[in-house]
């Protein structure tokens, strides 16, 4: 995850499942190398198609990100590469574009676009129109194909398996619904701020010592070439990992209003008064209007 290292990941990862089964039904979009015929780029493709300007305009105003950083790399650069990808595209008019758009004029705007909208119509590798299998999206999100439809999403009459030299594209009726963990939806939707603040409280941004590449010690310390960054939280540990994609929770959450007002009525328990180190009471609250969020 270096200066173009995301793509250098994607093309080693590339590599390894270059081998990889597709169906019968593909014959006619392969060569015999296994690779879809045809002599344009997926973002070539999508030019040539008549409604699918406002995906493209989003494409290129969102930037591949390395290090929690942004990089001069738009996933319309990414699309013209030589990596392989199936791309699910919405049609205009099916989703918002101006507060895409103006969403990525932020750095943390632009790395949101990516990862809620961008990265969840993208991934890696073939994927027809009549597989039936969970799909691994760039986002890390798992969404479902069927035949005839994406994440319960319709392909446009005529316009699926449409091959490209680097993957091949498909055009849907709709946007692709984002699947929240957890966390993130206790730390991105309104309905749970109150909670959710607390809880993004408590991230830290830490070194990864072991994917960090070393180059040396200077006045006894590690100096990297390259480092690598990532989110912790300590109530992870409390709450285990209701940040990942492979495991299911069921979760209780107070509302926004339930929680500051047990969360005002906690904080009077807490008078350390001026002595250091004075002991304290915590609050126990008894009642909580809770509402069900349920993560797959």
């Amino acid at each position: 995850m270096k200066t173009d290292n995301k793509i250098k990941m994607f093309v080693v990862a590339a590599t390894v499942l270059a081998t990889a089964a597709c169906t019968d039904t593909w014959d006619e979009h392969y060569g015999n190398e296994g690779r879809p015929v045809s002599d344009k780029s997926l973002l070539q493709v999508m030019e040539e198609q008549r409604d699918l300007g406002d995906f493209l305009k989003v494409l290129r105003a969102t930037h591949v990100f390395n290090n929690n950083k942004p990089t001069n790399v738009t996933y319309a650069d990414l699309l013209a590469s030589d990596q392989t990808f199936t791309v699910w595209a919405p049609k205009d008019g099916q989703f918002n574009v101006d507060s895409l758009l103006e969403e990525c004029l932020t750095v943390s705007g632009d790395s949101m676009c990516g990862q809620h909208f961008v990265q969840n119509h993208i991934a890696h590798f073939i994927t027809n129109s009549t597989d039936m299998k969970s799909v691994l999206m760039l986002n890390n999100k798992y969404l479902d194909a069927s035949p005839g439809f994406f994440q319960g999403v319709t392909y446009e009459s005529g316009r699926a398996n449409e091959a490209a030299k680097n993957g091949i594209l498909h055009v849907l009726s709709g946007e692709l619904p984002y699947l929240y963990n957890v966390y993130e939806a206790l730390t991105t939707l309104s309905e749970y701020s109150g909670i959710g603040s607390f809880f993004k409280g408590y991230e830290k941004l830490e070194l990864d010592e072991n994917s960090s590449i070393q180059s040396g010690i200077v006045d006894g310390n590690i100096v990297y070439s390259d480092s690598v960054m990532v989110t912790t939280n300590i109530l992870f540990s409390r709450f285990d990992r209701i940040n990942e994609e492979d495991s299911s929770f069921i979760m209780l959450v107070p509302e926004t209003r339930v929680w500051d007002k047990a969360y005002d009525e906690a904080q009077s328990y807490f008078n350390y008064g001026s002595v250091n180190q004075a002991d304290s009471l915590p609050l126990i609250p008894q009642h909580f209007d809770l509402t069900l969020f349920i993560s797959t």
